[in-house]
């Protein structure tokens, strides 16, 4: 996902666990500092839910059975920092069922959660390619929703040039309209949490 939203958006700033940080994710080497500051200085976080299956046909919710990934959106609920939802749908690349993400989720987070579920705010990851690109397009939707609510400089800057803004004009290149993307983002950073 971190490739595909920085190839669509140039500028776009993405910081995912696993490619950026100093330590070892998840050993000791971990410097867990790094990831109060990256919450704390994103624009948004991705919060990437995925399992596993375990051998008698279970399953676990990966992510919020994870210690990082548990600090990391706790965080960015303490900040404010706005988190949008993907779910991982393919059980190949550790999709499991909504339902086990909804049990294995804590009680303090549970709220937020089964809010956003119930506000169409989860964004289902599909990889098949047709998919992909509404995946993306929906992700980059909220991204931009987020930063309209709070009055992004570049949003303001671009309306008083007399341009609007129109989330239903966002299109990714690859999808099949083939139209160009009508959006106005900046150069903020975002957060992708994976377990």
């Amino acid at each position: 996902i971190k490739q595909l939203l920085t190839q669509l958006v140039p500028g776009l700033k993405v910081w995912l666990v696993v490619d950026d940080m100093r330590g070892k994710a998840g050993t000791s080497a971990t410097n867990t500092a790094n990831f109060e500051f990256v919450i704390d200085c994103a624009e948004t976080m991705i919060c990437i839910l995925a399992g596993q299956f375990r051998d008698d046909g279970s399953s676990i919710s990966s992510y919020f059975l994870s210690g990082g990934c548990l600090k990391e959106i706790r965080r960015a609920v303490q900040t404010g920092t706005p988190i949008i939802f993907v779910h991982e749908t393919t059980p190949m690349h550790h999709g499991v069922p909504l339902e086990t993400h909804v049990r294995d989720c804590p009680a303090d987070l549970k709220p937020m959660f089964e809010a956003a579920i119930k506000g169409g705010e989860l964004i289902p990851w599909h990889r098949a390619r047709a998919f992909q690109d509404t995946t993306l397009r929906l992700i980059l939707a909220a991204m931009l929703r987020i930063e309209a609510s709070r009055g992004q400089s570049k949003l303001r800057s671009s309306a008083e040039r007399g341009h609007t803004f129109r989330l239903d004009r966002l299109y990714v290149p690859t999808e099949r309209t083939r139209q160009a993307r009508d959006h106005h983002s900046s150069c903020r950073w975002h957060a992708v949490s994976t377990s």
